[in-house]
Parts: C-alpha cells; structure tokens; sequence
C-alpha cells in the first residue's frame, strides 16, 4: 500500500484530524535511524524498512502512531522530563488507542495492555523505576528530532510573533498565580 493509500484510509477513520493529516508531508528518507517512520511535528518521514518489512495493515498503524504524535502534541512535552521515558509512555498509550480502533501493532513496539487506565504523567511515574532498561531500549528501536531549535520551530508553526506572545502569557500566568496566592491568604 503506498502512503497516499494509507493517508485516504486515515482520513477516513479519524476525520477530526483532517486538518492535521492534510497538512502533513510524508518524505522518503535514508537517514540512518533506528526508526522505520518518525515525526519531527510536521512532516512523517519513513524509510526503506517501512515499505519492505511491513503489511499493509501495520503501515496504517505506524502512520497513524505518527500523526497521533502530532495530534497529541506530544513534541512540545519533552520539556523537564526525560525524552525517552516521555516518549515510551506516550507510545504505550498511542498504541492501545490504535490497537482499541481496531488496527494491527506490528510485533516490538511498545506494549503495555493497560495504557489507557494511566495519564502520561501517571505512566511516566509508574515507569520511572526501569528509567535506565527503557532508555537503553529506546535507544536501539526509536528515533528523537533533536529540540534543541525549538524556539525556532514554533517560530515555523506559529509565526514570528511567537515569542512576544509566549512572554504575554507568562506574564498573565504570574499574574494569575500571584491573584491566587493572594486569595488564599484569606482562607488561611
């Protein structure tokens, strides 16, 4: 199945991500990365072993785990937290919502059966303890976007004015806190 095949059946499951699944690019690559397909937010690469090692049904699950990377954000939570643990969580929900839908996990992707009964932060805390066994497995079966030009890339998504308004929500956010703190003062 090539992957404006895959992208129509997508669009057809999951219609409330139309406008993301639409503005999406899919790119070919031969990067030397352990991942078959990654995200960096804004477009889906996949690579050889994507198209040769898979069945049509496990290709729609692996881009549908992408654009619900996307969907879900979950680029812009690494932020505090390690990326590795992070994104294992993140993908063990994924992918029970996935397999809930009714589609085909490839074997060796993350599998925790009772995903769904967890938050991200819960999950994160619950795995903490393997932190040193998740990362290492990470490391051989996942691919990260490097963040460090983040700013940049919110730049890119939202346009230059990004920054301006991340400093004016901060400040409303101080703002909020500080009315807060103050009102909690009387109930002390």
């Amino acid at each position: 199945m090539e992957i404006d095949e895959i992208v129509k059946k997508l669009l057809i499951r999951y219609p409330l991500f139309g406008n993301v699944i639409a503005n999406l690019k899919f790119k070919f690559t031969n990067e030397n990365v352990p991942a078959s397909a990654f995200t960096d937010g804004k477009n889906i690469f996949y690579k050889q072993e994507f198209i040769d090692d898979y069945s049509d049904a496990e290709k729609e699950f692996i881009i549908a785990h992408e654009i619900f990377h996307i969907v879900l954000k979950h680029i812009f939570r690494n932020l505090g937290k390690d990326s590795d643990l992070l994104n294992y969580v993140e993908d063990a929900i994924i992918n029970q919502m996935l397999v809930r839908d009714g589609l085909t996990m490839p074997e060796g992707l993350v599998n925790v059966e009772d995903a769904l009964d967890y938050s991200v932060e819960e999950l994160y805390m619950r795995f903490l303890p393997r932190l040193d066994e998740i990362k290492e497995w990470m490391g051989v079966n996942t691919y990260h976007i490097d963040l460090s030009n983040l700013d940049d890339l919110f730049a890119e998504m939202f346009g230059d004015d990004v920054q301006e308004m991340m400093s004016q929500n901060a400040g409303l956010r101080d703002d909020l806190l500080n009315d807060f703190k103050d009102e909690l003062k009387y109930f002390a």
